[in-house]
């Protein structure tokens, strides 16, 4: 199996460490980036676990896909970039569908934050007579950039990937638990197909819309967000999300919890990770909130909702990302 992570950030090195670990192959995992000089070199991507154990894996890496041109096509490929760059990240695949790294045997997985990245995707790959399939997953791991190629594991969390009913394509299928095996860690922290991935996907965006942005702006770690003084704006935005949810016929999957024990769960469980939104806004780069918390907003004036607390994070962080 060949697996290419486009992406090197966070969750990327922990897809491409975790897998490059189980692989035997030497460079089984390939972990593409933005076209710089054009080339591809060797490389070992780790993992710090919070024992201080490291797992790591050989792994190549690319500047882009075109230096790839001639080597055995990816079984799978994920997707892991920031919003902003998922059109650079279409783009990468469609020089991979050009360059015969990838077919429609391939199955691509978007890992990304926000609502739409899938359709950004198959927009940009969509005319290819032989373009691969665009799944949708969802990941709730914790982790940290610590320099290229080394990320820290920061909070335990599933992963879901979004498989689609009807398919005769039985390879790409078989790539997609085949990778999913290899993701298994524990029974708190493994990787699962389903069929239901809408509700996960607004399950996750429920977590994303009220830790991202609250954290940002108030320059705390998750785990801060379980301090009663910020609970009652936990709790409100929750119910908002409730209501949007509600009105777009959406079920939450939150396992027998309520909206808000659902998020703290989520903040318990990622509690020393630093928001990908924080870290944009320390960086001073554009953040995720327009597939985030901006999606919500114009969900709710479709709806003709009041929903003053998401309103309030998404505007915040517009101004303070300025």
């Amino acid at each position: 199996m060949r697996v290419c992570v486009v992406g090197g950030g966070s969750i990327g090195c922990y897809l491409a460490a975790r897998i490059a670990s189980k692989c035997p192959k030497r460079n089984a995992v390939t972990v593409v980036n933005r076209p710089r000089q054009g080339g591809s070199r060797d490389g070992v991507v780790r993992l710090l676990l919070p024992d201080e154990d490291v797992v790591k894996g050989d792994v190549q890496v690319s500047d882009g896909m075109k230096p790839l041109a001639g080597q055995d096509k990816f079984d799978v490929v994920f997707v892991t970039v920031k919003r902003k760059d998922t059109i650079q990240a279409a783009m990468e695949i469609e020089d991979g569908i050009r360059e015969q790294l990838l077919d429609q045997d391939t199955a691509i997985i978007s890992l990304q934050n926000g609502m739409g990245n899938v359709d950004i995707i198959n927009q940009v790959i969509g005319g290819h007579h032989h373009a691969p399939v665009v799944l949708q997953g969802v990941t709730y791991i914790g982790a940290s950039l610590l320099e290229p190629l080394f990320t820290q594991h920061k909070g335990v969390g599933k992963t879901f990937i979004g498989v689609k009913e009807g398919s005769d394509n039985e390879r790409w299928r078989s790539n997609v638990e085949q990778v999913a095996k290899m993701l298994y860690v524990s029974e708190d922290e493994n990787c699962s197909a389903t069929f239901e991935i809408s509700p996960l996907v607004w399950t996750k965006l429920l977590a994303n819309t009220v830790i991202n942005p609250l954290t940002a702006i108030t320059n705390q770690l998750n785990g801060a967000l379980l301090e009663e003084r910020y609970q009652p704006l936990v709790h409100q935005a929750c119910m908002e999300f409730q209501q949007v949810a509600e009105k777009e016929q959406v079920q939450l999957l939150l396992n027998g919890k309520t909206p808000t024990e659902f998020v703290n769960s989520v903040c318990k469980n990622t509690a020393p990770n630093t928001s990908s939104m924080l870290l944009d806004i320390n960086n001073k780069h554009e953040t995720e909130i327009e597939a985030i918390n901006g999606y919500v907003v114009r969900l709710a004036q479709q709806h003709h909702i009041e929903i003053p607390i998401q309103t309030s994070f998404y505007n915040i962080v517009k101004t303070m990302q300025r």
